[in-house]
């Protein structure tokens, strides 16, 4: 009996002395499959105050395809005439070029990009790449804030358009360039 109390003892210990390490790599978490339709949970979408400038995440659901979202870029737009704040969160880094595109006024994210592009102001629009889905309204972004430069908020929504699902939960944080004169 005093062989089985320790070893208990010793087991107890161990157990509760394993330390888990986690990585530095900045490398999203992939879920595991679960043999449930893709669909992203609230939890993926980080607090914005977790992440880095330039860094979204969580995911869109477009027309029932899922999509992890991991960058975000910030810009100046116009909507209903006045002054706007334009949001790009996109699975892939945009190039330089491609990012001056995609901010001009009729622009539009490079083929092959996937993402969600935001202008918010009085008024909120957003729409999905690709396919062209959009949702206007008054913003629903959680946790908004334009501070120093710096665009930060959360989006959680779904719609069931015409038997498609569009679904967005996602967290981000964006620097805005300084507005030309």
């Amino acid at each position: 009996m005093k062989q089985f109390l320790t070893l208990a003892i010793l087991l107890a210990f161990t157990a509760c002395s394993t330390k888990q390490t986690t990585s530095n790599s900045n490398a999203p978490s992939i879920p595991p499959q679960t043999g449930q339709p893709n669909q992203p949970s609230p939890q993926q979408a980080a607090a914005p105050g977790a992440l880095n400038v330039g860094e979204a995440t969580g995911t869109m659901v477009n027309a029932g395809e899922t999509v992890t979202l991991k960058y975000a870029y910030g810009g100046h737009a116009e909507m209903f005439d006045e002054e706007a704040v334009a949001l790009l969160l996109t699975d892939i880094p945009l190039s330089p070029e491609a990012l001056t595109k995609a901010f001009e006024k009729y622009g539009q994210l490079p083929e092959g990009v996937r993402g969600l592009e935001y202008k918010v102001g009085k008024g909120f629009w957003v729409r999905y790449h690709p396919g062209g889905f959009q949702i206007s309204g008054t913003n629903p972004l959680k946790d908004y804030s334009v501070e120093n430069g710096v665009v930060k908020g959360c989006d959680d929504d779904t719609t069931d358009f015409d038997g498609k699902v569009y679904k967005r939960s996602v967290s981000f944080v964006a620097r805005l360039p300084e507005k030309k004169s």
